[in-house]
């Protein structure tokens, strides 16, 4: 007799499930954005323009930004409870504090990488926290990945001599 033969309807439906659910471990993706879909980050750039302070006579100081990161399938239709990752790169300049920038959601520092999903609008809505002062410049760049769809919006923080 070869073969595994179930009688239980009921096992059989169980261990279907149980195999399939199986199948889907490992992948590390819990509802990815499909291919051919968008990610769009609002504003699509940010960037900040301060006057030198090599003295640091004023000291520090931060600014918040919010970001909307709108997540669509080809046709333009919003896709709700989507995975997406997102992460803050600081991709070259001069820093005397760290970290330069930080990320929030619903106002609670977040690590970066950051798991989050969309909300039923398609939208996820993140702050990130840029510091400037005392002649700080940098360039960085806020990304989101959902599977194989990507997006990211460049960040900048200028200091400028007085005029």
């Amino acid at each position: 007799m070869g073969g595994l033969m179930i009688k239980n309807t009921s096992l059989a439906m169980g261990l279907a499930a149980v195999l399939t659910l199986l199948a889907g471990c490992g992948s590390g993706e819990e509802n990815p954005a499909p291919d051919g879909s968008t990610i769009t980050i609002n504003p699509a750039s940010t960037k900040w323009t301060t006057v030198k302070d090599d003295a640091c006579a004023i000291g520090y100081a931060s600014v918040d930004d919010l970001y909307i990161i709108t997540v669509e399938d080809s046709a333009g239709n919003p896709l709700n409870n989507v995975k997406l990752t997102l992460f803050l790169d600081l991709a070259a300049g001069s820093t005397s504090i760290t970290p330069v920038m930080e990320l929030y959601d619903n106002g609670s520092l977040v690590t970066s990488p950051y798991t989050t999903k969309t909300e039923a609008s398609g939208t996820k809505a993140v702050t990130v926290r840029m510091w400037y002062g005392c002649s700080l410049a940098y360039k960085g760049s806020l990304h989101a990945y959902s599977g194989s769809i990507y997006g990211s919006a460049p960040l900048e923080v200028e200091a400028i001599d007085a005029p």
